[in-house]
């Protein structure tokens, strides 16, 4: 499976460091798009999204946490992060997986 990512430009040139490819959309309409073309690729297992994006889409976001089939669509952090990006994480995994992180 593979992995994609919804970012800034900082954080989609760290992840094609490692060989993760994605966009950098800055509209939030760019942005949804993105993750529902992503969403849609058979292959793709992961769909990363940097908490400056999550902003920017809203609640629109939430639909995407809440989908019960691959690919996974999660929040991450980003260089700019200032909202606690890796506290929801760490609730999100503690509300999806039952465990305590």
């Amino acid at each position: 499976m593979k992995m994609r990512v919804v970012g800034d430009k900082l954080s989609l040139q760290l992840y094609q460091l490692a060989g993760i490819s994605g966009e950098s959309p800055e509209e939030a309409d760019e942005i949804v798009a993105a993750i529902d073309r992503f969403t849609a690729e058979p292959e793709v297992g992961v769909v990363l999204v940097t908490s400056s994006r999550v902003s920017k889409i809203g609640g629109r976001f939430n639909s995407y946490l809440e989908r019960k089939k691959l690919p996974v669509v999660l929040q991450i952090p980003d260089f700019y992060d200032k909202q606690g990006g890796t506290d929801k994480i760490r609730k999100y995994l503690q509300k999806t997986l039952g465990i305590r992180m």
